[in-house]
Parts: C-alpha cells; sequence; structure tokens
C-alpha cells in the first residue's frame, strides 16, 4: 500500500513524507502542503487479517503472461462442486442461531475461519490473528 500512496501522492503533485503518529501526520498538513509535500501515515500491520503483502498466487497454481508489464494472470481454479454455497448456508445457520439467542458476544472467530478454511485452505497460512480490527484503526 505504501507503493501506492506515494505514486497517488505524485500524481497529485505532492512528494510524501512519511510519519507514524497519526497525530504529527495530521497537524502537519497545512505546513507541509504549502510546500508540495503531504504527510503519509505509515502504520504497524496489527489488524485481523492483515498481511505483509497481497499474494494472489496460491500454492499449485500457475500464472500466464497476459500481456501487461506487472500483471500476470493465475488459472481459475474452481472450488470444490457445491463449496461456496455450503460455505454460505453454515455462515447464515451460524448467525441465525447466534441472533436468535439474545447475543452477548459476536460469533466465534476461529469457526469462522476454519469454515472458510474449508473451501480455501490457504486461508489459515495467510490470515493474521489480531485483537484490533480495521474498523478500530479507521
Amino acid at each position: 500500500l505504501e507503493t501506492v500512496a506515494r505514486g497517488f501522492l505524485d500524481s497529485m503533485g505532492y512528494q510524501p513524507q512519511i510519519f507514524q503518529d497519526e497525530a504529527e501526520a495530521r497537524a502537519a498538513v497545512p505546513s507541509l502542503s504549502a510546500k508540495g509535500r503531504w504527510p503519509l501515515l505509515l502504520t504497524p500491520l496489527d489488524t485481523a487479517g492483515e498481511k505483509p503483502f497481497e499474494e494472489f498466487v496460491a500454492q499449485g497454481e500457475q500464472t500466464s503472461d497476459i500481456g501487461l508489464l506487472a500483471l500476470q494472470g493465475v488459472a481459475y481454479k474452481a472450488a470444490s462442486p457445491g463449496g461456496v454455497g455450503a460455505l454460505i448456508a453454515k455462515i447464515e445457520a451460524l448467525f441465525d442461531a447466534w441472533l436468535s439467542a439474545a447475543p452477548v458476544s459476536s460469533p466465534d472467530k476461529d469457526l469462522l475461519k476454519s469454515m472458510v478454511a474449508e473451501v480455501e485452505p490457504g486461508f489459515l497460512k495467510s490470515h493474521r490473528a489480531s485483537d484490533k480490527s480495521l474498523d478500530q484503526r479507521v
């Protein structure tokens, strides 16, 4: 994401200045923007599900040239027949049961993760566990 943010700022005519503290980054906007610079806040990767990089090619998948410099194609690999539909049905049943039982906490994350892994086995290897969520970060 840092590369994308740098490219975006460059396209808008700004040079990024790196910050680790949100309050400092916000406070610096007026002075930096007057100089053609913009604060770029880099935070630790510490929210649930966040990964250090996006990997779109799983083990056992093959890539092919599709005529673009920085992008390759990945051959479509279907989930097991009925697998996605079964996953959706299980999740719906889980939430229906949870909602009808006057919930006091959210559904079990580990159960949800194991259900997703039934359709995409590599999910458990790449998923980052954390007590922080993206909603809390934003």
